[in-house]
């Protein structure tokens, strides 16, 4: 497994490279809804394992970007990401398409659209990086969703789920909720 992850991020941190050589564009970008930016490889990858993500059935991660997150938790499970920008769902699924080699990565599937229309009650574990707090999306977890929650970063903390864990994973703040 450690080797396809490291093959994983080999391919975002040349993909990363690209923009900035090529594009003069650095990682981050306004969806029109919110901001992508992106999270350390190695981070989510000892995350995965620390929470021992084989054990879930399917995870959901909310604007998921350029599909990171969810082509590392294809190792482990089921992963599906719902990005409401339609670059960033082309991104995702080229370096999908890249890494097609890779066992398990065709367990990861991208949604272009918002993921507060996006049904939530098909997944046991959310997987999200916000930028900021949304009384809405408090509110959609609370009414949809039977599972864990992990918020990476010290951003977003949902109101009304019980906090499990907080971890410190290479400097950056991870709280897992609870919303059974």
């Amino acid at each position: 497994m450690e080797e396809h992850f490291n093959t994983i991020k080999e391919t975002y941190d040349t993909f990363y490279k690209f923009l900035l050589v090529k594009h003069g564009m650095f990682p981050v970008k306004d969806t029109g809804v919110g901001y992508w930016g992106v999270s350390a490889s190695t981070e989510i990858f000892e995350l995965f394992k620390k929470i021992n993500l084989h054990k879930f059935k399917h995870l959901l991660d909310l604007g998921s970007g350029d599909g990171k997150a969810v082509m590392i938790a294809s190792l482990f499970t089921n992963a599906t990401g719902v990005e409401f920008d339609p670059w960033l769902v082309d991104v995702s699924n080229d370096i999908k398409n890249k890494l097609f080699h890779i066992p398990h990565t065709n367990r990861a599937k991208f949604i272009k659209g918002d993921f507060m229309e996006h049904d939530l009650s098909a997944y046991d574990i959310i997987f999200m990086n916000p930028d900021n707090k949304s009384l809405v999306l408090n509110d959609k977890l609370k009414s949809e969703f039977k599972g864990k929650v992990v918020v990476y970063g010290p951003h977003y903390h949902p109101e009304g789920l019980e906090k499990e864990d907080t971890f410190d994973i290479g400097g950056t703040l991870i709280t897992i909720y609870n919303s059974n």
